[in-house]
């Protein structure tokens, strides 16, 4: 079975055999490739309840794109690294969450 082994004089990387010392160059010098894939949704931190909250603003002027109740509480972002000033709705009858962009 062949192992990676750096080779230090010219800077390749090699395979190598542990048991009769077989070497052969590699074709791909990349070793271990991490592919992160990810979507962060930016409702996903918002409890359904928030609709509950008194302290929260509410307003008729936005319509729910779920149920079409035009009663919905609103609330700006708390993202840190969000320098925009970037409003999240959230229906009083359904709880759906939504934003506008």
């Amino acid at each position: 079975m062949l192992y990676p082994k750096q080779n230090k004089a010219k800077r390749k990387l090699e395979y190598c055999c542990r048991n009769c010392g077989y070497k052969s160059e590699a074709e791909n010098p990349c070793i271990y490739v991490n592919k992160l894939i990810s979507k962060l949704d930016e409702l996903v931190g918002i409890v359904p309840e928030v609709s509950q909250d008194p302290a929260l603003p509410r307003t008729d002027s936005h319509e729910c794109p779920a149920c079409g109740n035009r009663g919905v509480c609103f609330f700006q972002s708390m993202l840190v690294k969000t320098m925009s000033m970037k409003l999240f709705y959230c229906c009083n009858t359904c709880n759906h969450r939504w934003t506008d962009y």
